[in-house]
């Protein structure tokens, strides 16, 4: 019952359901994730249902404070989660929309996004992509980058689009494996995109150890946290930029190419 198109913002439509289906990988490790996309009335609704851990009344209202995790010992066993919910729903706000959850302990969690349905025309004819791809639209062509994320879908969005720029990605799951590859290749890459909370072995920490096996490898942070003391926190430990997230892929191209002396043609 959903028309052909609809008028919203797509990048901020993706960053939110990116964060709720992360969150459902995350955090269930038996069962299964259901995805529904339905219309009610002059809403356009989307539900991400999970059979993973739950949470309580307690933990559900806590959840979309910024800054704030459900629970400390998830936090150390998954990584973080707070601000990005924060942040989606703050995104679903400014669209008009609604982001809610419904959870119980043991019995998984359903998030459900409510926008407002507005139809939209498609052209009747569709504009086509150029037949080869331009030296412009490949800003990192030759770099060759190591990317240490340890949420699977967010790992799937960053190296397609920085392997749309022309990038060569190689992906880490945790600091502790992306140090393991600094050691094995320490010039294999140009530059490392670090993720700051990760299982097994943070990003700071995994900064601080590629500093001393490849000091003049620049590093990256890629953090949801974008408070002034955390930005320092990063730089401390030998990061030589931060990228805040969601993501914005024209300000971290920019980056790429800033702290690795990109003077080769865009």
């Amino acid at each position: 019952d959903l028309p052909l198109a609809c008028l919203t913002d797509p990048l901020r439509l993706q960053q939110i359901l990116v964060n709720l289906l992360s969150n459902a990988v995350k955090f269930t490790n038996q069962g299964g994730i259901r995805v529904w996309i339905g219309r009610d009335g002059d809403a356009l609704v989307f539900r991400v249902a999970d059979t993973g851990i739950g949470m309580s009344d307690d933990q559900v209202d806590q959840l979309f404070i910024a800054f704030r995790q459900a629970d400390s010992s998830i936090t150390r066993r998954y990584g973080g989660t707070g601000l990005g919910l924060a942040i989606s729903r703050r995104l679903a706000e400014l669209m008009n929309g609604q982001l809610a959850v419904r959870s119980a302990p043991g019995r998984g969690s359903e998030f459900e996004l409510r926008l407002p349905l507005r139809e939209a025309r498609l052209p009747a004819v569709p504009l086509q992509p150029p037949a080869t791809a331009t030296p412009a639209a490949q800003p990192l062509q030759g770099l060759r980058l190591l990317v240490a994320e340890d949420n699977l879908v967010n790992q799937m969005v960053i190296e397609q689009l920085l392997t749309r720029a022309g990038a060569q990605v190689q992906l880490a799951g945790d600091g502790a494996e992306a140090v393991q590859l600094v050691a094995d290749t320490p010039s294999g890459f140009d530059a490392v995109l670090m993720d700051v909370q990760m299982p097994v072995m943070d990003g700071i920490e995994a900064t601080r150890r590629i500093a001393a096996l490849a000091p003049s490898l620049p590093v990256v942070g890629q953090t949801a946290h974008a408070m002034p003391e955390e930005r320092a926190q990063c730089l401390a430990c030998g990061m030589v930029a931060h990228v805040a997230k969601p993501i914005e892929i024209d300000r971290l191209i920019a980056t790429l190419r800033t702290v690795t002396g990109a003077a080769r043609p865009a």
